[in-house]
């Protein structure tokens, strides 16, 4: 309506400029609650991302801008959605699609959120304005913001980013329906310039900050967003730096996408975790290529021998992996030190994510390190009151929970066992009690077990399914005998001095009781737990147990003998492979009959990992070592008297194999008959009898019962305390394994 059309109606003459004057400061009285929306003081106060406000130009400038805008965007919203848009509605558009005048461009932008009625227009019927709402969404103001300064530097114009920023605002909270794409537009303005400037990513936080505030169903379209644009785990280490690490500043503003985003990151994790893959010996690839080991390089410095694609190394695996790893371990501790209580918060994340993805991930190698810091921070903050120090007593609690529940398949109960033996045995915070705790609880449920076999269901049918049809047991088992390990001498003190002290009435027996009778009963049975453990394990806990009469004096003998038996029969196999050649048929023929006892597992029968032997990852390790336990020599020096270096235990071995090279010759012309020898004497015998433990029973009855129904036979006195003597004596000569310490992944 123009002034002559006011006058032909007999309208009073008015003046144009004042009554745009009127207008605008109606419509700055209409804007004040959105632009109170945007202080510093309504976006979250705890909030570090605030959204800087626009200044407005002077009114000379700016209001034939703002009336121009007010009546294109009008003109165009009254008239049909099929029809052109007029004139000055395409030059809004133009000014979007050319950017070919940025100053003009940002007074439209700021025009848009402050004249009369143009946000209602183009939000009400966002069909008419599809295409214009779509450009000023998809504008990215970083790229069409820098100004030449120099020839080395860009400076970037700050009010044009807040000005398109604000009008996204704006336009988000008049329509709910553009919330998605706006929030898409704004995480791949941060995500797509690695290590941008600090004003991009302060502001573009801050954008996000301030939509949430305004629009809090935002908080639950974010977490879609950011899993959908996760970068591939191949890309270069510093776009998956800066991406999770965006994601974490997330949190500043919804808290609540906290226990998605890490167990996204830990997921994100597992995957580059399981493609790198240790073997036994040291070396290290990714599905089974191998590479020079780099920072995976263990004690034993075996080099790799094959050569990856270029585009899949382990280094630069190991450095993604170790930039996520490091970044995770940073914000747990900056949690944990805001508040303690946060410190239960993300256990309680972990421990979901524990048992969703990392347990049933077959030899996760480091991820679960975040759970041991976590424990160690918490433990630490607590050093003073040890009682009040939780959270590693509820993660062995929840280990042992999954061990005993009959529901969950045989391998995850497993896989618990192993977890709670390395957990247990390399977290330092982990105190005596707890060790006992453990242990005691393993032993029970490997009393329960043996109580509830027949005699017809102790050995297998075929001698080298022994450790399938057996594997949860002989797992347990080891597991106990691995602590022991470790932390035998500290349990072993705590219990016999529980048991003496006048305080023993607070300790309940049975929940602490690591006593020789039960450790007697265990390694005597039928089913020979120690035989089927990983040959360091059975060699240290043998010494242990010498040393502090863990096993009683007659079947520690036998068990001693027994472990020189396999050394032996392993040194063969040994030479055997050396001076055979090797064929198809000798390979299958060395598979099946192979390793300790004909087992066909090699050394390490039940296929065991230790999910918490060393952390090899060197940046982030540092967030490791505070709370972790390396291997120690468990037992004094003067256990024997005879030199027990690596030199001795070279020649010791070699005196066994000269020995027994005339029987070597023989049995390679025998075939399979000699290598069945193990099998024939362990299957031998039908007059054996078992009868199972109950416990009913007392611990005298059900030793003398399992002394009945042994496989060994009942020395004499004399010849006890020879062979006692001189097998001990050269199983102390014998080199120890280096699979404790070195891993056996």
């Amino acid at each position: 309506m123009t002034d002559g059309d006011l006058a032909a109606e007999g309208s009073v003459e008015i003046d144009v400029k004042v009554e745009q004057n009127r207008i605008k400061d109606q419509t700055e009285q209409l804007m004040v609650p959105l632009h109170e929306c945007i202080d510093a003081n309504l976006v979250r106060p705890e909030s570090k991302f605030v959204l800087p406000k626009c200044e407005l130009p002077p009114p000379s400038e700016f209001g034939p801008i703002e009336s121009f805008v007010s009546k294109a965007v009008q003109e165009q919203h009254e008239q049909g959605a099929d029809l052109p848009p007029n004139k000055g509605y395409k030059a809004l558009t133009d000014a979007f699609r050319l950017k070919n005048d940025l100053p003009l461009l940002k007074k439209i932008m700021l025009a848009m959120r402050t004249s009369q009625n143009t946000v209602h227009c183009l939000t009400s019927v966002s069909k008419k304005h599809a295409r214009l709402i779509h450009m000023i969404v998809r504008f990215d103001p970083f790229a069409q913001s820098a100004e030449e300064g120099d020839e080395n530097n860009n400076i970037i114009d700050l009010t044009l980013v807040d000005a398109h920023f604000n009008l996204l605002v704006v336009l988000v909270s008049a329509n709910s329906t553009l919330l998605v794409p706006t929030i898409s537009a704004l995480w791949k303005l941060l995500i797509t310039q690695e290590d941008a400037s600090k004003e991009r990513w302060y502001r573009v936080h801050a954008a996000l900050a301030t939509i949430m505030f305004m629009c809090p169903t935002g908080k639950m379209e974010m977490f879609p967003i950011v899993s959908s644009n996760t970068p591939f785990r191949k890309k270069e280490e510093s776009s998956l730096r800066w991406y999770y690490k965006n994601c974490l500043d997330v949190l500043e503003y919804i808290a609540s996408m906290e226990g998605e985003l890490i167990a996204l990151m830990i997921d994100r994790c597992l995957e580059m975790d399981v493609e790198i893959k240790i073997n036994d010996g040291g070396e290290v690839s990714i599905d089974r290529d191998s590479h020079d080991p780099g920072i995976f390089q263990l004690d034993l410095e075996e080099k790799a021998k094959e050569v990856l694609p270029e585009d899949a190394t382990v280094d630069e695996m190991a450095d993604r992996l170790d930039s996520i790893m490091k970044i995770l371990f940073e914000y747990i501790e900056s949690r944990c030190e805001q508040d303690l209580s946060n410190a239960y918060n993300i256990f309680s994340i972990l421990l979901r994510s524990f048992e969703k993805s990392i347990l049933i991930t077959h030899k996760s190698k480091f991820v679960q390190f975040l759970i041991l810091h976590l424990c160690g921070l918490e433990s630490r903050q607590m050093e003073h009151d040890a009682e009040a120090s939780l959270l590693y007593r509820e993660y062995a609690s929840k280990l042992i929970e999954i061990i005993l529940d009959p529901y969950r398949a045989i391998a995850i109960r497993q896989c618990a066992a192993c977890y709670l033996a390395s957990f247990v045995s390399r977290a330092t915070y982990v105190c005596a009690e707890t060790i006992c705790e453990a242990v005691s609880a393993l032993l029970r449920w490997a009393e329960a077990y043996v109580a509830t076999l027949q005699s017809s269901a102790v050995y297998a049918v075929d001698i080298r399914n022994q450790c399938s049809l057996h594997s949860l047991f002989y797992t347990v088992c080891q597991s106990s005998f691995y602590i022991m390990c470790f932390r035998g001498v500290d349990a072993i003190e705590f219990h016999r001095n529980a048991i003496s002290s006048s305080d023993s009435a607070y300790y309940e027996p049975s929940r602490i009781d690591i006593s020789a009778e039960r450790w007697t009963r265990l390694c005597e049975h039928p089913l020979q737990p120690l035989r089927y453990c990983l040959e360091s394990v059975r060699s240290e806990f043998l010494l242990i147990s010498k040393n502090f009469d863990l096993i009683s004096e007659q079947v520690l003998s036998q068990l001693v003998a027994e472990e020189k038996r396999l050394a032996s029969e392993a040194g063969k196999q040994r030479k055997k492979r050396r001076s055979t050649i090797s064929t198809p048929a000798t390979l299958e023929k060395e598979r099946q009959t192979g390793g300790v006892g004909g087992m066909g597992h090699g050394m390490n029968p039940l296929d065991s990992f230790f999910p918490f032997d060393p952390y090899l990852l060197h940046r982030s390790s540092k967030h490791v070592e505070p709370f972790y336990g390396h291997w120690e020599e468990p037992l004094p020096s003067s256990v024997s008297d005879d030199d027990n270096n690596e030199e001795n235990a070279d020649l010791e071995q070699d005196e066994i194999l000269e020995e027994d090279d005339s029987s070597d010759t023989d049995a390679e012309s025998e075939g399979d008959d000699s290598d069945n020898d193990s099998l024939r004497e362990h299957e031998g015998g039908d007059d054996r009898s078992f009868e199972p433990m109950s416990y009913d029973s007392n611990a005298s009855d059900i030793s003398n019962k399992s002394a009945e129904s042994s496989v060994f036979k009942e020395p004499s006195i004399d010849d006890k305390r020879a062979s006692l003597h001189e097998t001990w004596a050269n199983t102390l000569k014998r080199s120890r394994a280096l699979s404790i310490e070195n891993g056996s992944w």
